[in-house]
């Protein structure tokens, strides 16, 4: 499939309101040619260059979402202003950390355009009708429901468009209940029988399916504000639909890092994976470049491998409260636990030498916490209130490899077999059956533990295997238990921010930088929806703002 991405990036950039406001019929004919497309195909690839975005054209690449806007506005990622006044651009990401954003933030913009390109181009494959088989356009009403679940999880309240759509009037915004029994409609619409259950994320698949079905029964008291008993039945909904996924015995727990090497496409490696993006630079794609973003330039990282000049030193982890913070980031792991090695503090060391690394005569040391970068910086009198070159630990989850590139060739996870066991554990504590969820959560950390001994590191990458030995961590099947869990599990898997809300943490506590003494907003539930973009009500009246942000 990897071979067949590349058809159309140089259409996507023409795109962008076309696939939500314009709905130019002309335009979308000149997309794809008509001859019927083989069954082995998969939805054609242009679907794959919308779901993975260009960030080489405005608005198209899902760092809009993976970093820049989801994970920052939680207490995994922050983006501080550097000395110089480096990523201060306007105060953006600073927005996201004391949410304070408002409809002109241009990230916000990129997610909605980002999930409304991608529905537009599959409304304009699936008005093609016959070129299609059931099987494929199961597919790409498929790709089109994770489109809306991500809008509908980020915004709220948003226009519905389907292939069917035909006024020649702007679309009206549908509320958010609306548009949750859209992608429940369509998830449990009778053409998704003809997925077919095999173990590849570039065929969306049942797994695909089962696992979104999953997710969306889950939040369905955010998304709905459902009635208790009604919640319920749908966290009976979230199991059965879990149980699906293992029913067809195509996925497994694996090595934790495995599921993030450079070679995660690869069968052995990839048990644990339901649906990613299947990056490969060198065939035409743009590549996984989001964890590149927070090294900084001419240095090495904890395993002695050059970052290039391409490295821009911005996104690092929260630090949390202050220096004693138990609930930091880089502080909830046992320590056994594999998982805290996703992140990287520390000196950084020329492998040859052994010798500590120094740019401009300093010795380069990302220390976990800092308290610069989150105040005014107009001048370099100001350098004194911005975070240093090192301050803050940084993203380390995929495997990067001697002479890294910018682009790199890690597929970008968006679903394991780890979080429909989650999703299932969970549900199983909602309904006051916690001690079904033990097994799940020995099951898990079983392959989550080691010791100094039992772990290699290969120092040319930081390719990691690890031998199994039980953490020393107590499993409890309380809801507590279970959030701190998802933290350490898919930490920079861009699930926080809406395991923050279903949780009630997001908007309602200080928590890292998000205080009230940084001139955050706290306790202001209307942020747990983000505004519709600015330019977007400009284009389309007929579309009302979120509520709070009038």
């Amino acid at each position: 499939m990897k071979n067949k991405i590349c058809l159309v990036s140089l259409f996507l950039s023409a795109m962008f309101f076309a696939s939500c406001t314009d709905l130019d019929e002309t335009l979308y004919d000149q997309l794809t040619p008509d001859e019927y497309v083989s069954e082995d195909d998969g939805p054609v690839g242009i679907i794959y260059s919308a779901l993975m975005g260009s960030h080489t054209a405005p608005y198209t690449h899902p760092g809009s979402e993976f970093v820049w806007m989801v994970q920052t506005s939680t207490d995994e990622v922050c983006v501080p202003i550097r000395t110089g006044g480096d990523w201060k651009d306007g105060y953006t990401y600073q927005q996201f950390q004391k949410h304070t954003w408002d409809p002109n933030n241009k990230i916000i913009l990129s997610a909605w355009n980002y999930c409304f390109n991608i529905i537009g181009v599959c409304n304009v494959e699936l008005k093609k009708g016959s070129k299609y088989s059931p099987n494929q356009q199961a597919q790409i009403r498929l790709v089109r429901a994770y489109a809306y679940l991500r809008l509908m999880d980020m915004f709220g309240n948003v226009p519905i468009i389907d292939e069917n759509y035909t006024d020649s009037q702007m679309p009206e915004k549908s509320d958010r209940a609306d548009v949750y029994n859209f992608v429940r409609n369509e998830l449990n619409d009778p053409i998704m029988d003809n997925l077919k259950a095999r173990r590849t994320s570039e065929v969306w698949n049942k797994g695909i399916l089962h696992t979104l079905k999953a997710r969306l029964y889950l939040n369905s008291k955010v998304y709905t504000d459902c009635s208790d008993a009604d919640y319920m039945l749908n966290l009976d909904s979230c199991i059965m639909s879990c149980d699906s996924v293992k029913a067809m015995n195509k996925y497994e727990i694996t090595d934790y890092f495995k599921c993030f090497y450079t070679d995660n496409d690869l069968l052995e490696n990839s048990r644990d994976i339901i649906c990613s993006l299947p990056y490969k630079p060198t065939e035409g794609t743009e590549g996984n470049y989001l964890q590149l973003l927070g090294f900084a330039k001419l240095t090495g990282n904890a395993f002695g491998i050059p970052v290039l000049n391409d490295a821009v030193n911005g996104p690092c982890v929260n630090p949390g409260k202050d220096a004693d913070d138990t609930e930091a980031l880089f502080k909830i792991f046992d320590a056994k636990d594999i998982r805290k090695l996703s992140i990287f503090s520390g000196q950084i060391y020329d492998k040859t030498t052994g010798k500590e690394i120094s740019i401009i005569g300093q010795p380069i040391n990302y220390t976990p916490y800092f308290t610069g970068g989150f105040s005014v910086w107009n001048s370099s009198s100001d350098n004194v209130n911005a975070a240093k070159r090192g301050d803050g630990a940084r993203m380390l989850k995929y495997e990067m490899v001697a002479n890294q590139a910018w682009e790199m060739e890690n597929d970008l996870v968006l679903m394991r077999y780890t979080e429909v066991l989650y999703m299932r554990a969970e549900a199983l504590i909602r309904l006051n059956r916690g001690g079904e969820a033990i097994s799940i959560f020995n099951e898990v950390l079983l392959k989550r533990g080691y010791d100094g001994a039992a772990i290699t590191v290969d120092q040319a990458t930081s390719k990691r295997t690890v031998t199994t030995i039980p953490l020393s961590i107590a499993v409890e099947p309380t809801l507590e238990f279970m959030e701190k869990e998802l933290r350490r599990e898919f930490i920079f898997e861009d699930h926080r921010r809406t395991d923050m809300i279903r949780f009630g943490k997001f908007t309602t506590t200080e928590w890292g930088l998000h205080t009230q003494s940084n001139g955050s907003i706290i306790g202001d539930p209307t942020k747990n929806i983000f505004p519709i973009p600015a330019d977007i009500l400009s284009k389309n009246t007929k579309l009302k703002q979120n509520p709070g942000y009038n």
